[in-house]
């Protein structure tokens, strides 16, 4: 994860090795390209669990529903949730994440 200058926004970027599932819509046959796509991106919002009640009560479709996560060395504690938005794109909301860690 690629981190601002801000210490708050961040950019995850991953090798094509990476064993990270596909998200968003796919192309209905593998020689197709998907234009116009988001895939997916993050939001960081001060409520996960109201915004993502909100999103599915709009039409989303459920993804991961909020729960805690932890990635990396040392822990970094992560409380999130993903939601496909109307066009396929995944949305996953974060509560504020405290890179500083010691």
């Amino acid at each position: 994860m690629l981190i601002s200058p801000d210490g708050v926004t961040g950019i995850e970027i991953f090798d094509r090795n990476a064993e990270v599932p596909a998200q968003g819509l796919k192309a209905k046959h593998k020689e197709d390209v998907r234009y116009g796509a988001l895939l997916h991106f993050a939001l960081y919002v001060d409520d996960v669990d109201a915004i993502y009640e909100k999103a599915l009560a709009h039409g989303a479709k459920a993804v991961v529903p909020p729960d805690k996560l932890y990635l990396g060395e040392p822990t970094l504690d992560i409380y999130n949730a993903l939601f496909e938005g109307l066009n396929g794109e995944i949305i996953e909301v974060i509560k504020n994440v405290n890179f500083k860690i010691k």
